[in-house]
């Protein structure tokens, strides 16, 4: 339910997946004010601006010295009519524990400007929408919607009447099991698996068939020659024996050598490879196992200005579907970047130095982004792949 009055608006929200943050032990886990307003705030303004709306008058002290933050204050308060549920999820290779509020969860909404929270009230279901909160939220967890919002078909509508390109997959999942549906779609779609069975990377596919070469096949290759020459045995004295013939699996290929679009790298052919998967989500490093046991962290270093590139598409979760929003504009920041890569061997808990990952030729190896990269046409060919469909 809302309601409003001329200065306050009052909105109940249901959450719809665990959230993950520092607060899940303290009794009073939940949605954090100074999560919402941040971004609430962002939201607002990219739509004035998008408008051509003035909005310099509701800002707190009308914008002095530069601040962009809304003359509105929030609280929220978790009812706590019933017990919590936690959910573990393991979370890269760490166990992490999600709290999910079985109560509704009541959001009140303060301003002397009457004006803003009349837009406030106007915008708040597409804001719930788009969003998702605290740790992991792009992969679905901290969804919590309005609680007017009761269908699949109000959702939808919602989502058709935001510029956002949004994806709907068939079938059902229990929300115990929503990460896992979702971590393997996106594995699925960004960097492949090896966890269920062999499954290629479906942006290595897109990428290849534009002739356009992946990051992970010249990773591996400066890693194995770096173990061949003995850059990497000075780093490990007195932690064992290395094997000389390649420390990172190769990968499987479904062709031969013919041409520049094969899968399989043609020793003949000087590939211009570039760093692709940074367009779904700029990661902090990248873990190559070894079959003696290291594991090879391969760290990404950025060019100055390029900081962490949230990934473009956020899962959502509700009544049993997951949908995935597509934020094509996003990807500008991306395209034509330039990166660098070091590498760093870990074995159990203990971690060596790292130092340049180093081509064959004996320079660092330095990748770009490429200049351009169409995120729906990527996913209009391949989420039906993953039995997803446009809504």
């Amino acid at each position: 339910m809302t309601t409003k009055n001329d200065f306050i608006l009052r909105v109940e929200l249901k959450q719809h997946t665990p959230i993950l943050h520092f607060q899940d032990e303290q009794d009073g886990a939940t949605l954090r004010a100074t999560e919402v307003k941040p971004k609430l705030d962002r939201f607002l303004i990219e739509y004035f601006k998008k408008n051509d709306i003035s909005y310099k008058h509701w800002l707190v002290g009308r914008g002095h010295n530069n601040i962009e933050a809304l003359d509105y204050k929030l609280k929220i308060k978790d009812r706590r009519e019933k017990k919590p549920k936690y959910y573990t999820y393991r979370i890269i290779s760490e166990p992490t524990e999600g709290v999910l509020s079985n109560s509704l969860i009541d959001i009140n909404f303060f301003s002397f400007h009457k004006d803003l929270i009349q837009i406030i009230q106007g915008k708040v279901d597409s804001f719930f929408v788009l969003h998702n909160f605290g740790k992991r939220q792009s992969k679905g967890f901290g969804c919590y919607l309005p609680f007017t919002i009761k269908n699949v078909n109000k959702l939808e509508s919602i989502l058709k009447n935001t510029s956002k390109i949004a994806y709907k997959a068939d079938g059902k999942c229990e929300v115990q099991k929503f990460y896992t549906h979702i971590e393997n779609n996106w594995r699925d779609l960004k960097s492949g698996s090896n966890h269920r069975e062999y499954y290629k990377s479906l942006l290595f596919k897109h990428m290849i068939e534009k002739g356009i070469r992946w990051e992970k096949r010249i990773i591996k290759q400066c890693l194995n020659n770096m173990i061949k020459v003995g850059t990497l045995r000075e780093k490990l004295q007195n932690r064992g024996n290395l094997p000389v013939d390649g420390v990172v699996g190769e990968d499987r290929f479904k062709d031969d050598l013919d041409n520049y679009f094969g899968w399989q790298d043609n020793p003949e052919i000087d590939y211009n490879y570039h760093f692709v998967r940074a367009f779904l989500g700029l990661a902090e490093h990248y873990e190559f196992r070894a079959n003696n046991r290291y594991v090879y962290q391969v760290i990404i270093v950025p060019e100055k200005g390029v900081e962490r590139f949230k990934s473009p598409v956020t899962f959502k979760f509700f009544e049993g579907i997951t949908y995935a929003i597509a934020e094509p504009q996003k990807i500008k920041y991306i395209q034509g970047r330039k990166f660098k890569f070091e590498v760093q061997v870990k074995k159990n808990k203990e971690k060596i130095k790292q130092i340049p990952l180093i081509k064959p030729n004996g320079t660092q190896l330095e990748l770009t982004t490429p200049d351009s990269f169409d995120l729906i046409e990527f996913l209009d060919d391949f989420m039906p792949v993953l039995e997803y469909k446009r809504i």
